[in-house]
């Protein structure tokens, strides 16, 4: 059997199934108890709520008659104030008397006189207004607004007469505070329910903002059952003693409805102390099951634990009795099996970890020092020899295309000749790897077990020699290839593999050296014309400003710009004008000085920086440009016509800094396109103008 399945085993003996009889026992236990209390509860409120209800309700007419026969309201009604009346019926109803709830004078041809007070009904109930209360009821039993009070209407005489002059309609509302003045005193519960609907309780419920539904089916008497019945309150079954709210209406349209709360009552003494001894003898149980559990795999894992501990100490040595079968002895033998594999990987390891340290330490210091290609080649071919230790070995280079198309030439060499080394595409053992791809090992021992390329005359030889590709830029870049070992054993699988990953992380450094030239070059490159860019001409400028500066010798600045470049865009089409801007850059950059610097300074505009040249210097280049632009079309099958504007400013005269030099030239441009462009203008620092020549 299992672990695992004893531990469940012993989890359902010990802990469920105790656990499960408790609950058992205590609900049921609970449920009698409640039921038993509810019932005994609600037969001993009978007498009490009955008498207090019908009580209450008899003496509305006596306190409307009351206010009837008073002689200041008798006085007020016959004066027809209606404000004194008012304030009668106020005083009436005043929460300190705690008879009346609402009053309301009806007369002949005089609107009503009303006093109401706030009913608290239950949420979703309306309170019943003086047209409700005033209406009187046109059937034997009364509407459920009608149903919402207790209310009798008193007939007013004047004194001496018995000639009834008006009407007084008063009662009390039907609502909570109706119900809790039945409860004082008693744990139970009065709730008044029309047509189905809890419209007044004093069950005390969580806040309630929704209608409280409460069907009543039970039929009864006038007066409440003996016995108490089951109905549902708040989604709960209660015991509950039911009669009709006035005579002459059943029960389930208007009801008085008595209950002994929806709260459980407190268990007994003997019941929680039954519940109590099982539960410790489960908690007993429980603990015996966890003391068993400990036993049964802490023990073993701890000794898992101090064997983990041994062997991250280094002590290789280790070994984990195997007490049992189950899932911790299994695991104790993988242990062992494990440490065992281990010690043997770790002594391999350690034979060449120091030799394998050094070697990378040089390949990542190299490769940290330097971009030098050809200085990276010789430290990937030393590294190699110096890891695998062997006699000699040469590092090939495969051209893919120019005048050494698909040849391979000596980048490194080292222990052999390499004057005269040079293959062809496909000659010889290194010739074939660098087709293939695949990485090759032989040695005299393995003649005749082995097939290999014939060698070529030139390549040396060898007792015992590996060859791998290295591979960068997308292709295969070189090949790299080791001679016989200098303790004259031969390469082992192993050496091939090692130096295929020296390999490896020779292709990504290769690639990193040339990732980083073409970097520096786009740097400072227009992708498009191929000329410099504007981070260049920023450089140079502040160069050239300094120089001039300082020697006091003279530059110019020449702004040019297409003119109606927008104009071939939409003419001609965004390709035909990126041909321009390239042809463009050829024509410029064929008429200028190698001294002289052309960049693109931003879309269409063009700048030149001439070194040593004064103002009628730099006119007579501006000149020459704009009419090499100018002299020929553009983009053969469009021809598109091109004219150049210039705007030329010289140092010092124009400016003396980089800001005034640049807007100088600006200004000049500005008046070349204002005067009708293809021409050059010399901005002039003592007139604050510029001067057109072209």
């Amino acid at each position: 059997m299992s672990l695992q399945s004893r531990l469940l085993s012993f989890i359902a003996i010990a802990v469920v199934v105790p656990l499960a009889v408790v609950g058992v026992l205590a609900y049921r236990t609970g449920i009698d108890v409640i039921n038993a209390a509810n019932r005994n509860q609600v037969a001993a409120a009978q007498p009490t709520v009955m008498q207090l209800y019908t009580q209450r309700v008899s003496t509305i007419r006596a306190a409307i008659t009351q206010v009837g026969a008073d002689p200041k309201f008798q006085a007020d009604l016959a004066a027809g104030d209606r404000g004194a009346l008012q304030a009668d019926l106020r005083l009436a109803t005043s929460p300190a008397t705690g008879l009346l709830n609402f009053l309301i004078l009806a007369w002949p041809d005089q609107p009503p006189v009303s006093v109401l007070g706030q009913p608290l009904y239950l949420p979703g109930i309306n309170a019943p207004t003086v047209t409700d209360l005033v209406t009187p009821a046109t059937t034997t039993i009364p509407t459920p607004t009608q149903l919402l009070v207790a209310k009798s209407i008193v007939p007013i005489t004047t004194a001496g007469s018995q000639t009834v002059v008006a009407t007084l309609i008063g009662g009390l509302y039907l609502d909570n505070a109706f119900a809790d003045s039945f409860t004082v005193g008693q744990k139970l519960g009065v709730t008044f329910v029309v047509n189905g609907q809890a419209v007044g309780s004093s069950v005390q419920v969580p806040v309630q903002t929704a209608a409280w539904p409460m069907p009543v089916t039970l039929q009864s008497g006038a007066g409440f059952s003996s016995t108490p019945l089951r109905t549902t309150m708040l989604h709960k079954s209660v015991d509950a003693l039911v009669a009709p709210l006035t005579g002459g209406v059943p029960v389930s349209t208007g009801a008085v409805v008595v209950t002994g709360g929806i709260a459980p009552p407190t268990q007994t003494g003997e019941n929680v102390a039954s519940i109590l001894i099982v539960l410790a003898l489960a908690a007993l149980a429980a603990g015996l099951v966890g003391y068993a559990v400990a036993h049964a795999i802490a023990g073993p894992l701890r000794q898992l634990a101090a064997g983990a501990d041994a062997i991250s100490a280094g002590n290789y040595e280790t070994r984990i009795e195997v007490r049992s079968a189950d899932e911790v002895g299994q695991l104790a033998h993988a242990f062992n099996e494990m440490t065992e594999r281990l010690a043997a990987h770790v002594a391999q390891l350690q034979d060449s970890r120091e030799e394998l340290r050094r070697s990378l330490t040089r390949f990542g210091d190299t490769l940290r020092s330097t971009h030098d290609l050809d200085k990276i080649l010789q430290v990937v071919l030393d590294t190699s020899i110096d890891t695998l230790r062997a006699s000699a070995g040469v590092l090939f280079v495969v051209h893919p295309e120019g005048p050494f198309d698909g040849q391979l030439t000596v980048a490194a060499g080292r222990g052999v000749p390499t004057e005269n080394l040079r293959l062809g595409a496909g000659e010889g053992i290194a010739g074939a790897v660098a087709l293939s791809g695949e990485p090759l090992r032989a040695s005299l021992e393995d003649e005749g077990r082995t097939v290999l390329p014939p060698a070529a005359a030139v390549e040396p030889p060898f007792e015992s020699a590996v060859w791998v590709p290295v591979f960068a830029q997308g292709r295969i870049f070189a090949v790299l290839a080791l001679y016989d070992r200098e303790d004259g054993v031969a390469f082992a699988e192993r050496d091939l593999d090692t130096l295929s990953s020296l390999a490896d992380q020779a292709g990504v450094a290769i690639d990193n050296v040339v990732l980083h030239e073409e970097a520096q070059r786009l740097a400072i490159t227009d992708s498009m014309t191929g000329i410099w860019n504007h981070r260049y001409f920023q450089l140079r400028f502040d160069q050239e400003m300094d120089r001039s500066a300082r020697f006091r010798r003279p530059f110019c600045l020449l702004l040019c710009d297409i003119d109606d470049f927008k104009a071939i865009n939409d003419t001609f089409g965004h390709p035909v004008g990126d041909a321009v801007l390239m042809e463009l850059a050829r024509r410029v950059r064929s008429e200028i000085r190698d001294i002289d610097v052309l960049a693109r300074y931003g879309g269409e505009e063009f700048v030149l920086i001439l070194p040593e040249t004064d103002t009628d210097g730099g006119f007579l280049v501006a000149e020459k440009i704009r009419k090499r632009v100018a002299q020929a079309r553009f983009a053969r099958e469009a021809a598109v016509p091109v004219t150049i504007s210039v705007g030329l400013a010289s140092f010092p005269k124009a400016g003396t800094d980089q800001t005034a030099l640049l807007r100088a030239a600006d200004v000049a441009l500005y008046e070349a396109k204002a005067r009708g462009k293809n021409r050059t203008v010399i901005y002039e620092a003592e007139e604050h103008r510029a001067t057109s020549v072209g």
